[in-house]
Order: C-alpha cells, then sequence, then structure tokens
C-alpha cells in the first residue's frame, strides 16, 4: 500500500527532512503491521509535529475490527482544518489532509458522530 511521500510528510507536516524519512519508514512498516505499529507511527508524527496528542473520529460503522467504532486517528494539531497525518482504519492508510476536510467527505459514508 502506498504512503506519503517523504516530500508531502515533510512539506505537509512542517517537519524536517530527516524525520519525514524516519516517519516514511514507520508507516511502511505499519502498512503490514499490527495496531501497535499504526499508534507507534502517529505518537512519532506527533512528537515530530510537536502537537498535541493523536485522537479518534468515531463512526457508527458495524464492523469486525481492532479499531472497533474508530474511522479515524489523527494528529491532534489543535486546528481541525489545519493540515495533519491521518490514518484511515477502513481503508488501512494513512494520508496528508485535515481532519475536517476528511469528515467533510467522508462523514455520511462512514456515519461519523
Amino acid at each position: 500500500m502506498a504512503t506519503p511521500s517523504i516530500k508531502s510528510l515533510r512539506d505537509g507536516l512542517g517537519i524536517d527532512a530527516i524525520k519525514a524519512k524516519i516517519l516514511k519508514a514507520k508507516l511502511e512498516k505499519a502498512d503490514y503491521g499490527t495496531v501497535q505499529d499504526v499508534d507507534r507511527a502517529l505518537e512519532f508524527a506527533n512528537g515530530a509535529m510537536e502537537a498535541y496528542g493523536v485522537e479518534a473520529v468515531r463512526g457508527d460503522i458495524p464492523r469486525r475490527s481492532p479499531y472497533a467504532d474508530i474511522v479515524l486517528l489523527y494528529v491532534n494539531t489543535g486546528d481541525t482544518y489545519n493540515t495533519t497525518l491521518v490514518y484511515d482504519t477502513h481503508k488501512d492508510k494513512f494520508l496528508v489532509a485535515s481532519v475536517g476536510d476528511w469528515v467533510e467527505r467522508h462523514g455520511e459514508e462512514y456515519e461519523v458522530y
């Protein structure tokens, strides 16, 4: 599965090239890894971005998943329309995007509450 490029991580998240390369490696590992790998990648991004923690968006999609009702995990930047690192648990995909834009596009589909 594709992950965001080093350039998009660096520019979109406002981190330096070394941290972007490390994060890219963690994202690639998490793509084929476990919940813990995803959590580690998001926590690393949180530290690299000097952000406010990792948070979740929940939805009412019934499915069997280690994430239960969590449809999106993201690094909290303090503003839902700031660009950040997000992880779509349903598609098993990392993105550099804003949470607000993602919810506007996918909120109904994922029955976000």
